[in-house]
């Protein structure tokens, strides 16, 4: 395997394989073909095909994804180029990983295909594929991350330049990519360390790369946010927890949200082939790490072996969430744990090198995991496109109401309760928890920001106003609008629509 892993990068392209990278594509093209036809977007696109801005990804602290969307468009005022940004995000990561794996076995057993698609395939990363203007940075940035950290160079400080350079570039197109990086250190290290075989080289090989990572985070954090995340908003949401025993509860509790939006994806019977390889994985590790400390040849590197053998488990869990369980105020959206499908990978491959006799298992479970993940991403896709397709019709209708008062007696309007998802999407909603953290009510109460989204693109201009008790306690002696979706009444020239109003109830025929 090292032999393989570590030869010059001169022979790159030979072990670059089109035949995984086709198969890979084509899979992923037709997972993807929901998005591809169905003329959607997401609910922070909305805005940008409004005013054709994205300069904000900058105070976001994503510099290279605004650079490389205004290269792409020939302007800083961005078209609608979907599918574009998808289409290169997935040829790019898909090219990034088929170079990374085909390097650690040989290409023609379709190893390279099977583990590249466990990290592209995966409910996580669904939601990052959603966006018509954010999927390329995101995916590329895995992609980086994934160079960054399993090429190599014979030439220390070539590989560690260049693993550097990657990393920040990584780190300025979506920052949670180093999560990646991490997981795939330490992967690097613990297959030098099972195998005993070139482990010096091996562990060289990790260390260059975390040095590497460890100062483009530094670099990152120290040249890029200052200058980049000026804004109240993203300056709020980067403070870290207190070094105190309140910040290592906040911590705790960031890890237990965390984990328990993880397991919203596994529901049932699912979780028994992500837990089988999680459990092999990490019985693998304690294996190798006993095996170093009753080694005859007991010294200060047979000790740091099995330590690190030991907690690679558990670094690699902590890492899926990595830098956000220091952040005082987290938020756990799925697209900032795609790391799961690294952390999958790491523990796949570690059983695999451990545990040779349960290969077949091994891959019969990252089989019915990848069966799983395809279904969930396809229903993902479809469920986007039916509630969007809804939402535009309750917008319309919403339009047509306000017209019918006319813009002289409305100042602005109030939205009580939130909007309600479509039918045709609730059997998948019930099936898929972790859909409940992706797909969100298009209007809600309090949230102005997805109102303005979908209210500007119908050229509905009213502000929105900020719900008060009595607007909520106001009973109206006139409904204008009555029906399933909202009641709609005014409150002098307060427009309202009220989502809690409507008490429809479906009929059972043919459910």
């Amino acid at each position: 395997m090292w032999d393989k892993f570590y030869s010059s990068m001169l022979n790159i392209k030979q072990q670059f394989v089109v035949k995984d990278f086709i198969i890979i594509i084509l899979v992923l093209f037709a997972i993807v073909s929901p998005l591809l036809a169905g003329n959607v977007y997401y609910q922070d696109d909305y805005h940008r095909l409004v005013s054709g801005n994205v300069s904000y990804w900058i105070n976001n602290g994503r510099p290279l994804a605004t650079w490389l969307t205004w290269f792409i468009n020939f302007t800083g005022m961005v078209s609608d180029t979907s599918p574009l940004s998808l289409l290169l995000g997935i040829l790019g990561l898909a090219a990034s990983l088929v170079i990374s794996f085909c390097r650690l076995t040989k290409p023609e057993t379709g190893f390279t295909i099977l583990i590249s698609l466990a990290i592209m395939l995966s409910p996580f990363i669904s939601q990052s594929m959603l966006y018509a203007y954010d999927a390329m940075g995101i995916l590329l940035s895995i992609g980086l991350a994934f160079l960054a950290s399993m090429l190599y160079f014979p030439q220390r400080i070539n590989h560690f330049i260049i693993s550097f350079i990657l990393f920040l570039a990584a780190l300025c197109l979506y920052q949670t990519a180093v999560n990646y990086g991490f997981i795939n250190i330490l992967l690097i290290g613990m297959l030098a360390i099972t195998q005993r075989h070139d482990t010096r080289k091996g562990l060289q090989h990790a260390a260059i790369a975390l040095a590497s990572l460890l100062l483009a985070l530094l670099v990152y954090k120290l040249i890029v946010v200052p200058l980049c995340v000026t804004d109240p908003f993203n300056q709020t949401r980067s403070v870290m927890v207190p070094a105190s025993a309140a910040g290592i509860g906040m911590v705790s509790h960031n890890f237990t949200q965390s984990l328990a939006v993880l397991l919203q994806a596994f529901p049932g019977y699912s979780l028994l082939p992500v837990g089988g390889i999680f459990v092999a994985g990490a019985c693998a590790c304690y294996k190798t790490g006993f095996s170093w400390l009753i080694n005859k040849k007991t010294a200060i590197s047979s000790y740091l072996a099995a330590s690190l053998s030991f907690i690679a488990p558990c670094l690699v869990l902590l890492t899926i969430s990595g830098f956000l369980l220091l952040l005082k105020d987290a938020e756990f959206a799925p697209r900032v744990l795609g790391a799961f499908s690294a952390a999958l990978v790491f523990n796949f491959c570690i059983a695999r090198q451990v545990f040779p006799k349960l290969k077949l298992i091994l891959n019969f479970c990252l089989v019915m995991y990848l069966l799983f993940t395809a279904t969930f991403m396809m229903a993902t896709f479809r469920a986007l496109v039916n509630q969007s397709n809804f939402d535009q019709a309750m917008i319309i209708g919403m339009s047509n109401d306000l017209a019918q008062v006319g813009s002289e007696n409305i100042n602005q309007v109030a939205i009580i309760g939130k909007s309600p998802f479509s039918p045709d999407i609730s059997p998948a909603m019930k099936h898929y928890p972790l859909l409940n953290e992706i797909i969100y009510p298009s209007i809600e109460e309090g949230f102005d920001f997805r109102y303005y989204a979908l209210m500007n693109r119908a050229m509905v201009f009213y502000p929105f106003a900020i719900i008060t008790p009595e607007i909520k306690a106001y009973i109206p002696n006139h409904v204008i609008s009555a029906g399933c979706l909202y009641h709609f009444y005014m409150d002098g020239k307060t427009a309202i629509f009220n989502f809690q109003a409507p008490a429809c109830k479906m009929s059972s025929k043919f459910l």
